[in-house]
C-alpha cells in the first residue's frame, strides 16, 4: 500500500492478455497530491474516475502513456508520496501479448496454422512453375525442435533458409502475391530479414503487390495454401520480454555559461561537479582550451578560472578520467590534424593545472581512458602512424608511464571504443578499424592478461562513437555511436551489457519516452543523482543531420532484477 489509506478501496478489472491497460490520466490539485485517476484499456475501455469527482482548483492534469508501438502496455507503477498522499505517479511499459499480423493473399486452398513458438530456426520454400508451392518451417522451443507441417508441395525446386536463432532472429518477411493467370492470388514470392541483417534470397518472382510483415520477433506462420500454390501467408510477432535492468532518460536544465554545441569532448565527475574539456565546434567557430564546469545541484555551468601549465591548445578527441579530486586530460587532435600527447593533471580545489611527463607513450587522438586506484590507463586511438591497440599506464604516485602487453590473440586496433573498469578489470567494447567493431574484451591487470568476451542477446549493432557508462557495479551502459549499417551513420539505442552474465538488453524501449534523438562522439560519464541513484551522463554530440548539439541528458536506474 502505497500513500495515505483513507476511505474505501477500489478496483478496475480487466482480462489479460486479451486487455491490458494503455494508458492513465491523474489530477492533481491542492498541495499536487492526486485527486482523481483514470485508467484505458486496449478494448478502448475508459474506467470511471477514481477519486474526488468534483472540480479541483488549481486543476493539473498528467497523461502517462507510451509513444513506442512495441512497448504499449503499462506493466508497473512508480511513483512518489508523502503524508498528504501520492504527489506523483509514473508507469513502466512492456510488450503487449504476442499478436497475429494480417494475413496477405488469396482465400483459395486450405487454411493452415503453425501456432506461436520461441525461435524461427529454418524457412523450407518450395517453387514452382508460377509461384511458391510449399513452405515448411522448423521452430525451437528451449532444447526441443519443432518441425512444422509441410503446406502444400514441392513441384520443382527447394530452397532453405536458416537464421541463427541463438543470436539473431527474424523480424521481416517481404510478401509479393499475383493471380498469374488463376482466378485466386497466390504468392509469387518471399524475401526474409532478421534483426542483425540477415537478408536472403529473393525465393520466387517478385511480381505482383509487394507487402511487408514485420514485427520485433516473429515466431510462427499461417496461412492458406492447396497443392500446387502457397495462397497466403500471415505470421505472429512476439515482443521483447520486459528487461531486467530499467530506467528512464530525463533532459537536464541548464543554465549559466552554457557551453555552445559541440562533439569529440570529453569529461569526468567530481563530487558533484562534471568537468568537461576539448572539443570540435561548429564550423567558423574557434576552439576554447577551457575546463568547462557543471553543478548538478544548480544545474549551472561555468568556466573555470584556470592557472598554472594550461593547455596551450585546444583539442578534439581527448581523453579525459579522474581519480579523486584530481582530472587527468591526455593526448587528441589539434586544428591542423596533427596527433599529440600533452598530459596534464586539474586541481580542482586551486583550479590550477599541470604538467605532466609523457616519457613512454606516443601522440594519439580518439583513444579511451579509465583509472583503477591511483593508476590512469590509455587504450588504443589514431596515431602518425595508424591505428592503435596498445594499453598504457600512469602511476600517478611516481609520474611513471609503462606500457602493459598486448593481447596474445587476433586483436583489431581501434579508436573511438569504450574502456570502463568492472571489477578490478579493463574492459573494451566495440570501436573503429577500418570498419565498425563489436566485440568486446578484457584485461586483468593483476593478471596481465588479456581475454575476448562472447556476449549474447540483444547486441547492439556495430559502432564508435558512442557514450558508455558503469552502473550499479556490473552493468555498462550504451548508447548512441557512429555505425555503418545505417545510411546516416549516426545511431540511436540504450544498451546495458550484464557483465556477469554477459547478455545484452535493449532497455530505452519500455518507458514513455525513448530518449534523446541519435547522435555520435558525445562525452558520457557515470554519475549518481542527490538521491545516490545510478546513472549515465551525456553531453552535446554530431546529430543525424551532422549539425552539432550541447543537450544535458541522464539516463536515470530505476529498477535492476540482479
Amino acid at each position: 500500500m502505497h500513500g495515505v489509506e483513507i476511505g474505501n478501496v477500489e478496483e478496475f478489472e480487466f482480462s489479460y492478455p486479451e486487455e491490458y491497460v494503455t494508458s492513465l490520466e491523474w489530477t492533481c490539485g491542492v498541495h499536487l497530491t492526486l485527486r482523481r485517476l483514470i485508467f484505458r484499456t486496449s478494448n478502448g475501455r475508459t474506467s470511471r474516475a477514481f477519486g474526488n469527482d468534483q472540480g479541483v482548483f488549481p486543476e493539473i492534469p498528467v497523461l502517462v502513456e507510451s509513444n513506442r508501438d512495441e512497448a504499449p502496455a503499462v506493466v508497473g507503477f512508480r511513483g512518489r508520496y508523502d503524508h498528504h498522499g501520492i504527489i506523483e505517479l509514473k508507469a513502466y511499459f512492456g510488450p503487449p501479448p504476442p499478436k497475429k499480423l494480417r494475413e496477405i493473399g488469396g482465400l483459395g486452398g486450405e487454411e493452415w496454422d503453425d501456432g506461436k513458438h520461441e525461435h524461427v530456426k529454418t524457412i523450407h520454400i518450395g517453387r514452382g512453375a508460377s509461384g511458391l508451392t510449399m513452405l515448411q518451417v522448423d521452430y525451437k522451443d528451449g532444447t526441443t525442435l519443432v518441425q512444422g507441417d509441410r503446406h502444400g508441395m514441392v513441384t520443382l525446386s527447394e530452397d532453405t533458409f536458416e537464421i541463427p536463432y541463438e543470436t539473431d532472429h527474424l523480424v521481416t518477411v517481404e510478401v509479393y502475391r499475383n493471380k498469374v493467370g488463376r482466378e485466386d492470388e497466390c504468392i509469387s514470392a518471399l524475401r526474409f530479414k532478421t534483426r542483425n541483417g540477415l537478408v536472403s534470397e529473393m525465393y520466387g518472382v517478385a511480381s505482383g503487390e509487394m507487402h511487408s510483415l514485420t514485427g520485433h520477433k516473429i515466431v510462427g506462420f499461417f496461412g492458406r495454401s492447396g497443392v500446387k500454390s502457397l495462397h497466403s501467408i500471415g505470421v505472429r510477432v512476439s515482443y521483447p520480454p520486459i528487461p531486467e535492468f530499467q530506467g528512464e532518460w530525463v533532459e537536464v536544465h541548464q543554465i549559466g555559461e552554457i557551453p555552445v554545441p559541440r562533439c569529440s569532448h570529453a569529461m569526468a565527475v567530481v563530487g558533484k561537479k562534471i568537468y568537461s574539456f576539448g572539443s570540435e565546434l561548429p564550423s567558423g567557430q574557434s576552439g576554447d582550451n577551457d575546463m568547462l564546469v557543471f553543478e548538478y545541484g544548480t544545474f549551472k555551468w561555468s568556466r573555470s578560472p584556470a592557472r598554472g601549465d594550461v593547455p596551450e591548445l585546444s583539442l578534439l578527441g581527448s581523453g579525459l578520467v579522474a581519480i579523486g579530486s584530481t582530472p587527468y586530460v591526455f593526448g587528441g587532435q589539434d586544428g591542423s590534424g596533427m596527433h599529440r600527447r600533452d598530459f596534464h593533471s586539474f586541481d580542482t580545489t586551486r583550479s590550477e593545472w599541470t604538467q605532466l611527463p609523457t616519457n613512454e607513450i606516443g601522440p594519439r587522438s580518439f583513444h579511451s581512458m579509465a583509472a583503477i586506484g591511483k593508476k590512469v590507463y590509455v587504450f588504443g586511438g589514431v596515431s602518425t602512424t595508424g591505428l592503435q591497440k596498445t594499453l598504457y599506464v600512469y602511476e600517478t604516485d611516481s609520474k611513471v608511464w609503462s606500457k602493459l602487453p598486448s593481447p596474445g590473440y587476433s586483436f583489431p586496433e581501434r579508436e573511438g571504443a569504450g574502456l570502463h573498469v568492472v571489477g578490478g578489470k579493463l574492459w573494451v567494447l566495440y570501436g573503429f578499424n577500418g570498419g565498425m567493431l563489436d566485440d568486446v574484451h578484457t584485461f586483468d591487470p593483476d593478471q596481465q592478461m588479456w581475454t575476448q568476451v562472447e556476449t549474447s542477446g540483444e547486441k547492439p549493432c556495430p559502432r564508435r562513437g558512442f557514450a558508455s557508462a558503469v552502473v550499479t557495479g556490473n552493468r555498462i551502459l550504451m548508447f548512441g555511436g557512429q555505425s555503418a549499417t545505417e545510411p546516416d551513420n549516426v545511431v540511436g539505442g540504450t544498451f546495458c551489457l550484464n557483465t556477469e552474465t554477459l547478455k545484452w538488453e535493449e532497455i530505452d524501449m519500455f518507458n514513455g519516452w525513448s530518449g534523446p534523438t541519435p547522435r555520435a562522439w558525445c562525452a558520457s560519464t557515470s554519475f549518481s543523482s542527490a538521491g545516490g541513484i545510478d546513472g549515465m551522463l551525456v553531453f552535446g554530440g554530431k546529430l543525424q543531420t551532422s549539425a552539432l548539439c550541447n543537450g544535458l541528458f541522464y539516463y536515470e536506474v530505476v529498477g535492476c532484477s540482479n
